[in-house]
């Protein structure tokens, strides 16, 4: 074989073919690759803390709220039953127990011997139960507070006081925001969307 006859393989590599060190340019390194899912695997990471960050947050406040909100504790206690034995309410024997179901609410027993079915009994219980309010509005002051009135294990009455609102009374002065609702009133009972506001003055 002569020096002058071209080695096999020899027009591939001095053509205008393109080789395997030409189709190798073409192709996108790995190092690349990887670079541009980056940042889609950052922003994916971000939004997931943020989210974890979010539910931490969520979970704190209302952890916080429910150990708030907790009964107030045997010293509460007694003090809210001194002040409820000292009024009308306990004297002429509507109300017979008064205990913390929460923080913010309190259970009332009525006397069997009183029937939600008669209008002035109606109108008793209404007063018991905001006579007893105002004591809650005093002793846990600057928040919301519930009353649950209770008949013979029946729920019979349900009061509300917003402490961020205030109503206008009769005369003009600012009342306490109180809302009773009785078994038996005419609007449909405690299930009744409106209800009887009671705005006595203190």
């Amino acid at each position: 074989m002569s020096e002058q006859e071209p080695r096999e393989g020899g027009s591939g590599e001095a053509g205008g073919g393109n080789s395997y060190d030409d189709l190798s340019m073409n192709a996108v390194p790995a190092a690349q690759t990887a670079e541009s899912g980056e940042p889609r695997g950052r922003s994916a990471m971000i939004w997931v803390g943020a989210f974890v960050v979010l539910i931490a947050a969520i979970a704190a406040a209302w952890g916080l709220r429910s150990v708030s909100n907790l009964p107030p504790g045997e010293a509460a206690e007694q003090e809210l039953q001194e002040a409820v034995q000292a009024t009308v309410a306990w004297s002429s024997r509507t109300v017979q127990e008064a205990t913390y179901a929460a923080g913010d609410r309190v259970r009332l027993e009525f006397s069997p011997a009183i029937s939600a079915g008669e209008e002035a009994n109606r109108d008793r219980l209404r007063e018991s139960t905001v006579e007893v309010m105002k004591i809650l509005i005093r002793l846990r002051p600057n928040r919301d507070l519930f009353i649950d009135g209770y008949q013979v294990g029946q729920p019979i009455v349900h009061g509300e006081y917003r402490f961020r609102s205030t109503l206008t009374g009769m005369g003009g002065e600012a009342a306490d925001d109180i809302v009773v609702r009785v078994q038996g009133d005419p609007e449909g009972g405690m299930g009744a969307a409106a209800s009887s506001r009671s705005m006595g003055s203190d």
